[in-house]
């Protein structure tokens, strides 16, 4: 049982690359991938500093940031990077690639249904009560596959 995690949209992302990734991880096929579009930020690696230096103070002018950028040149507090030439509509074309392919685990942030954020997630709760023990996404995936608890 394998799961890969994919952190798409860091600095230099294209969509041909995110394609490349979608593909292999269909030939490969692990039982889940684990999709993040955007990388959080940390001050103390490279690219946190050269984020912060660039952007002079004003994190809210970079265009490929999300988050908390008001009053957050320390990146305490939660800052995303994805390059904004993927597009606005990246989040759309990315479920777009992966189709109905129950393998892949990207959230939407407009369906709450499609998040498999495991705070609060009513599914992965109820399984716990239920006995399942292990990796929260291997649990979501048994209950997927109608397989008992461990």
């Amino acid at each position: 049982i394998c799961m890969f995690d994919l952190l798409l949209g860091s600095p230099g992302e294209t969509r041909a690359t995110i394609e490349t990734a979608i593909r292999l991880m269909k030939k490969i096929k692990p039982d889940r991938v684990g999709i993040s579009l955007g990388v959080r930020l940390y001050s103390m690696t490279p690219m946190g500093k050269n984020i912060i230096k660039a952007s002079k103070g004003c994190l809210s002018e970079n265009p490929s940031l999300f988050g908390e950028l008001e009053h957050n040149d320390s990146l305490l507090r939660p800052v995303f990077y994805c390059d904004a030439s993927l597009g606005a509509d990246v989040e759309d074309w990315l479920h777009g690639l992966i189709g109905d392919d129950p393998r892949f685990l990207l959230g939407r942030r407009t369906d709450d249904d499609l998040n498999y954020n495991y705070n609060d997630n009513p599914e992965l709760t109820e399984a716990i009560k239920q006995g399942h023990r292990g990796a929260y996404w291997d649990i979501l995936r048994r209950v997927s596959e109608d397989i008992n608890p461990l």
